[in-house]
């Protein structure tokens, strides 16, 4: 065995084919002078034509991309970030360069195209640094440009700058070759900021990772002086406001950086804790949902929470900290339940037990004890006492049902998992285009029949391999849930849906429409560039189809559904009410909405596009 692989590589040799260990040699040799070749060429970066042409037509290029003409690029300014041979560059020079590009997208690309192909000379050519060290040199020369003449800028366009240094500090990684002599004068580049903007200063700290170890005791007592007056204003915003600002963020960053001012600050710490701990509430009662509450919404709770729980943990209380925490998720949990959003109620548990078994107990009092059960499957927990009692969960059911809007008895459902059904479906929606049918809590009766529309809604899976799965068609008297997984390259289905969606007699109508034709198109049921006309769309009505349907049709819809996994067979009998019904409103509101018998126009009155 050990003869033939000798005898076949000097075979090799000899056909003038490169062994392995050769061909790896090459390579490695070819990939050091690729190398050397592209580092020579960018130590003579500043001193030829050359680099100025490149730089120069990099950034005219990017101008145009952002449909600016040639003429508007305005690349004087971006010259001179090129200097002459052998002269250091200037920060001056380089702030004004970046001033004259139009755009701070530009401006970022302009300054990283400047120092990823630069090494930046500093000071005279007998004394020049290079590399990274030489461009933290220069970055932090132009920070305290900028911090030195801070009076003479504009704030706004100032601040913006320093932040864009500190981007480039830490997104190219140059954070990490800061020596704790360059940390220190950041430092005093972040103490020139306080007075024009605390939380700058202390997002400059952040971006450049300088910490508690950099600071010499003048510095250490200037930023306890900082830590306290942040400390204080965030106070003053909770209490005068009612809005956490700025300052609240940036409190906790300097905690995290100079842990050693947590018992510096502890009286102020302990202040501001028990000021956010009196708006919100006992501990006890923290996560209790009061919409009713005029002194503070849930909102602002949630908000009070986070940050307190932020500002536990920054000072080292991890154990009210995570009271803060679990108060925050349950209000959460209580909240999006409130509004009908059982999934994102599911999602605020995030990874904490009690709070996930506080929901499941929740979402069973809530008629929702298949969801329930689904999740404690998922989270392999137990699930609550009450699911497991029958008429319970049968009462919990019938109150969920009250609360919202069901699909009428009178109005036919129709699923379609043959091809050969398409066409009697599609026919038989069309007949039915000019049909309506009395609904609960809408006693009004219509004198003149509806006008010819039909609504369209899709269900897709959770992620994007999922695809589509759903097409419900409707009208006020009939509804056609089309399984578009059954009917792939269905050709029928096609031409159907196109004859439908170019037939200007008949009014389509949709909720979000762009993201349902993207939906179609992308699985083949709609040719390119094909729009439905008519087209009417619902979502400029409103902010959400369930809102719109309480405010029209007297009650909301029930949204339970909305995240599950449609592209499971068989679908339950849950999952197609859901499906029905968000296609049947769209055509039940719009008919209700543009009746022909009504002399004063309506307040959801809905134009034809």
């Amino acid at each position: 065995m050990t003869r033939s692989t000798k005898h076949g590589s000097s075979s090799a040799s000899r056909r003038g084919v490169c062994p392995p260990a050769s061909a790896a040699f090459f390579f490695v040799f070819f990939l050091s002078l690729w190398r050397w070749t592209s580092a020579h060429a960018a130590s003579t970066f500043i001193g030829d034509g050359c680099g100025s042409l490149r730089l120069r037509r990099t950034l005219r290029a990017r101008a145009l991309t952002d449909g600016r003409g040639e003429e508007e690029t305005l690349l004087e300014g971006p010259d001179r970030l090129v200097q002459a041979a052998g002269e250091p560059a200037d920060p001056a020079d380089f702030l004004a360069a970046l001033l004259a590009l139009p755009s701070g997208k530009l401006r970022f690309r302009g300054a990283s195209e400047f120092l990823e192909g630069v090494p930046v000379q500093i000071g005279p050519p007998s004394s020049k640094k290079s590399g990274e060290a030489g461009k933290v040199e220069f970055l932090i020369r132009v920070l305290e440009r900028l911090a030195a003449d801070l009076s003479t800028w504009e704030v706004k366009e100032a601040l913006a700058l320093i932040a864009l240094m500190g981007g480039l500090l830490a997104g190219k990684g140059l954070a990490r070759a800061l020596a704790p002599h360059s940390r220190r004068r950041l430092l005093s580049v972040a103490f020139s900021l306080v007075p024009v903007s605390a939380p700058a200063a202390v997002r400059l700290l952040r971006q450049t990772g300088t910490g508690e170890a950099c600071a010499d005791l003048s510095q250490q007592a200037a930023l306890a002086g900082l830590l306290e007056e942040l400390l204080q204003k965030v106070e003053v915003d909770v209490l005068q406001t009612g809005f956490c600002s700025a300052s609240a963020d940036a409190a906790v960053t300097l905690f995290r950086l100079f842990p050693g001012f947590a018992t510096v600050a502890d009286s102020r710490v302990e202040a501001l804790l028990n000021t956010l701990q009196g708006v919100c509430g006992p501990i006890e009662t923290m996560g209790k949902l009061e919409l009713d509450r005029a002194d503070c919404s849930v909102g602002q709770r949630r908000e009070y929470l986070r940050l307190a729980g932020d500002l536990a943990e920054a000072v080292g209380r991890g154990e009210r900290a995570q009271e803060f925490r679990r108060a925050d998720r349950e209000l959460g949990v209580r909240y999006h339940l409130a509004r009908a959003k059982p999934w994102e109620a599911v999602a605020a548990c995030r990874n904490s037990p009690d709070t996930k078994e506080l929901c499941l107990d929740l979402l069973v009092r809530d008629g929702l004890d298949l969801l329930a059960r689904g999740r404690a499957k998922s989270w392999e927990m137990e699930l609550p006492k009450l699911a497991l009692d029958p008429s319970f969960t049968r009462a919990a059911r019938a109150a969920r049902r009250d609360r919202h809007l069901q699909l009428p008895r009178g109005v036919l459902l129709q699923v379609v998992t043959d091809e050969r059904e398409v066409p009697d479906a599609m026919q038989a929606l069309r007949a039915s285009a000019g049909q309506a049918v009395q609904i609960q809590n809408c006693s009004e009766a219509e004198d003149q029949p509806p006008l010819a529309a039909v609504g369209f809604d899709t269900e897709w899976g959770l992620s994007k391999k999922d695809g589509l799965c759903l097409l419900q068609l409707a009208t006020r008297s009939r509804v056609v849930i089309l399984d578009m997984l059954a009917l792939a390259g269905s050709a029928c289905l096609c031409r159907s849906l196109e004859d439908l969606f170019a037939d200007g007699s008949v009014t389509k109508l949709a909720f979000a429409a762009a993201q349902d034709i993207q939906q179609l198109q992308r699985f083949g049921a709609l040719p390119p560039g094909c729009r439905p006309e008519p087209l009417v769309d619902l979502a400029d009505e409103a902010s959400g189809l369930s809102h719109l349907t309480k405010e029209v049709l007297g009650l909301p819809l029930d949204k339970a559904m909305q995240a599950s996994r449609w592209e499971k067979r068989p679908l339950t009998a849950a999952q197609l009410r859901y499906a029905a019904m968000d296609a049947w409103v769209l055509a039940e509101i719009f008919g209700r909405s543009n009746r022909s018998d009504s002399n004063a126009p309506s307040s959801h009155q809905m134009a034809v596009r």
